[in-house]
C-alpha cells in the first residue's frame, strides 16, 4: 500500500464567532467532554502499555458518546499520535523551535476547550445570506461575520474560550500567486517599543497601547478575584469566584482582541502598499526576560505581527524578507558603514565619529535592515532569475544610499530611496 503524501498546498484559516442557542451549547460541551475523555483515556493506555480500543468500543462502553460528532472523537486519536510524533521529532531535534513536552493529560477547568470536524460528503455547510453553518450533530448555528468565499471547506474547528465565547476555524484552500510581483517598493522597519514600528522613511506610527490603556481595569477586577473564595482540591470554589473570573478573562480577551485588530488591518496596509519588506528577527521573550521591559515589550505583539506580515507577503506573491537579530542594525552608520560598538541602549540618538553625521537610533536601523534585506533578497531571489538583482553605489553626499535594483528580464533599471 502506498504511503498517502501530505497535502502541502497553501491553506486558510477564517474564524468567526457563533452564537449557539442553549440546546445547541448543551451538545457542544458534551462534545468537547467526549473528545476528553477519548484523550485521556488513549494516553493514559498509553503510559500503561496497554491496549487501546477503537471509537466504536467506547461508544459501547460509554453509551452517553453516541450523542456527539463521531468525527470529532476520531481526531481525538490523531491529536494524541501528532502530540507523540511532535515530542519524538523534538527530542531528536528533527522539529524547529522550542522543544515540545511530552503530551499532558487535558483539564476541564482551564475553561478553554475545542475539537476539530472534517467535511465529509457536505457535511458541514455555510448560509452568507442567514449567517448560519452547519455542523454535524450540532445543526445550524448562527454566527456574525461579513466575509465569504466560495473555497471548499476542509474541516472546522470549534472552541470555546475562558470569556465562554464561542467560535469555529473554518479550513479553506487558499490559491497562492505562482509568481512573485515585480519588486519596486521596498522598505526596512525598526521595532520601537514606544511605536511599534519606524520606517527607514522617519515615520513612527502612533501605537496604542492597550495593555496599559486596560491596565487599571485589569488590577481592579483581578483584586476582587483576589478576595473571593478559590476553594481546593476538596473543596469546590464559589458561585462568585467563577463569575468574577469570567470577568477578568473578559479584560484579558478585550486587550487581546484589540491588538489583534489593530495589527490586522495594519500588516493589510503594508502588505498592499509595498513588494518586499525587511524586518528584524528577533527574541522578544529573550528580551521581556532580560531588559526588564516585559510589559512593553510584549504589550508591541511584534511576533504576532510579523507572523501576519509573512503569510499576507506569501498569498500576494510578495517578498517578506527577515535580518538577523545578530546584525549590528542600531550601531552601524548608514552613511558610512562605522560600526559604534560603544553605543547602549539609553542612547536615543547619536553622531558617527567617522563621518559626523546625526542619527536617530531607530530611523537609522530601519535604513540598515532595507540595505541588508535587500542584500538577502540579492542573495536568494535574485540570484535564481525569479526576482530583481541588486547592487549597490557607494553613498555620497548627505542624502540616504539610493537602491539599485535591475531586472534580469529587460535589464531597466530601477532607484528606490531618497536621492534618486
Amino acid at each position: 500500500m502506498k504511503r498517502k503524501l501530505p497535502d502541502n498546498t497553501p491553506k486558510k484559516a477564517i474564524k468567526i464567532r457563533l452564537y449557539p442557542n442553549k440546546d445547541q451549547t448543551i451538545l457542544l460541551a458534551k462534545t468537547f467532554g467526549c473528545c476528553r475523555k477519548i484523550y485521556n483515556s488513549l494516553l493514559e493506555l498509553q503510559q500503561k502499555k496497554l491496549p487501546c480500543p477503537t471509537e466504536a468500543q467506547f461508544k459501547a462502553l460509554y453509551p452517553y458518546m453516541t450523542e456527539v460528532d463521531s468525527i470529532a472523537l476520531q481526531q481525538s486519536r490523531i491529536n494524541l499520535q501528532q502530540a507523540n510524533n511532535n515530542y519524538f521529532k523534538s527530542l531528536k531535534g528533527q522539529r524547529k523551535g522550542p522543544k515540545i513536552q511530552i503530551p499532558k493529560f487535558k483539564s476541564k477547568r482551564t475553561g478553554k476547550f475545542s475539537y476539530k470536524t472534517m467535511n465529509v460528503t457536505d457535511n458541514i455547510k455555510i448560509d452568507f445570506d442567514a449567517r448560519k453553518i452547519k455542523l454535524p450533530k450540532i445543526g445550524w448555528v448562527k454566527f456574525r461575520d461579513q466575509r465569504t468565499f466560495s473555497s471548499k471547506i476542509r474541516s472546522v474547528t470549534v472552541s470555546k474560550d475562558p470569556s465562554n465565547r464561542f467560535h469555529a476555524s473554518i479550513l479553506i484552500n487558499k490559491i497562492v500567486p505562482t509568481e512573485k510581483v515585480k519588486p519596486e517598493r521596498i522598505i526596512g522597519y525598526d521595532m520601537s517599543l514606544e511605536h511599534l514600528i519606524v520606517d527607514d522613511s522617519g515615520n513612527k506610527l502612533d501605537y496604542p497601547k492597550y495593555f496599559r490603556k486596560y491596565e487599571r481595569k485589569l488590577a481592579w477586577e483581578q483584586r476582587k478575584l483576589s478576595r473571593k473564595n478559590k476553594g481546593s482540591k476538596t473543596q469546590k470554589s464559589s458561585n462568585k469566584y467563577q463569575k468574577q473570573k469570567v470577568k477578568v478573562t473578559k479584560v484579558h480577551a478585550r486587550i487581546a482582541d484589540s491588538r489583534r485588530d489593530f495589527l490586522q488591518k495594519l500588516s493589510t496596509q503594508i502588505t498592499n502598499e509595498y513588494d518586499v519588506i525587511c524586518t528584524e528577527s528577533l527574541n522578544m521573550k529573550g528580551m521581556a526576560q532580560s531588559l526588564n521591559l516585559g510589559k512593553s515589550v510584549m504589550d508591541t505583539g511584534w511576533g504576532q505581527f510579523t507572523h501576519m506580515l509573512e503569510y499576507k507577503t506569501l498569498w500576494k506573491g510578495k517578498h517578506f524578507i527577515k535580518v538577523s537579530k545578530f546584525f549590528p542594525s542600531s550601531k552601524t552608520c548608514s552613511k558610512c558603514g562605522y560600526l559604534n560598538k560603544g553605543l547602549s541602549l539609553s542612547d536615543r540618538t547619536w553622531i558617527c565619529p567617522g563621518c559626523g553625521t546625526s542619527h536617530d537610533r531607530d530611523v537609522n536601523a530601519a535604513i540598515n535592515v532595507r540595505e541588508e534585506g535587500v542584500r538577502i533578497f540579492n542573495s536568494t531571489v535574485g540570484t535564481t532569475g525569479t526576482g530583481l538583482s541588486y547592487r549597490q553605489p557607494d553613498a555620497q553626499g548627505d542624502c540616504v544610499r539610493p537602491i539599485h535594483l535591475q531586472d534580469p528580464a529587460c535589464g531597466a533599471m530601477l532607484c528606490i530611496g531618497d536621492g534618486c
